[in-house]
């Protein structure tokens, strides 16, 4: 009898910060990750602005970034391997709706 192994992908990871476009830090930001098969999830930046998504499954992902002020964020795709984080900074612009 003969069975097959099959390796685990290993896992992928996106993190960054959210600032302002004079690199202010933006805490308590929502950071929306959409990705492969319907994923998505919601984080929020901590005190300095930095987030991180871990345990992704290695494929494309997109980014949102919505706060109070500032005009949605909306990423370009991100191609995300296992092993290191994919660091992604973003830096918002001021809403021209007041």
């Amino acid at each position: 009898m003969t069975s097959l192994l099959y390796a685990q992908q290993p896992e992928g990871a996106i993190e960054g910060r959210v600032m302002d476009s004079s690199e202010s830090v933006i805490p308590g930001a929502a950071v929306q990750v959409k990705g492969p098969s319907g994923f998505a999830c919601t984080v929020t930046t901590d005190a300095t602005g930095k987030f991180v998504v871990n345990g992704l499954t290695p494929g494309s992902y997109s980014i949102q970034v919505d706060w109070p002020g500032f005009a949605p964020f909306q990423s370009e795709p991100l191609e995300i391997s296992g092993g290191r984080p994919r660091i992604f900074d973003v830096k918002l612009k001021l809403s021209d709706i007041l």
